[in-house]
């Protein structure tokens, strides 16, 4: 059975999508992490740096069972990663 997709009270204008990929037991939410620290700030009060801290902490650190939702990083450059294995072309 697939797990129940996780919703974030109050984020729902940072969800980009849904998740899927072989071997997960189901569809996860896909929240943008930009988006969330821009909401913390907003609507929370937060600063640049409060936010950073609530949002690695009490979000991105948050377990919530399977259907805990992923988080995608849309500022981060893809050439400054370093996958385990190569591509295929």
């Amino acid at each position: 059975m697939a797990p129940k997709l996780l919703l974030l009270e109050g984020f729902d204008d940072a969800v980009v999508g849904v998740a899927e990929r072989f071997g997960w037991d189901g569809p996860l939410l896909a929240y943008e992490a930009k988006a969330i620290k821009r909401i913390l700030r907003e609507k929370e009060g937060l600063s640049e740096a409060e936010a950073e801290v609530f949002y690695k902490d009490r979000v991105l650190g948050a377990w919530a069972g399977e259907g805990t939702p992923i988080f995608i990083d849309t500022e981060c450059e893809f050439s400054e990663l370093t996958p385990d294995t190569e591509t295929s072309d």
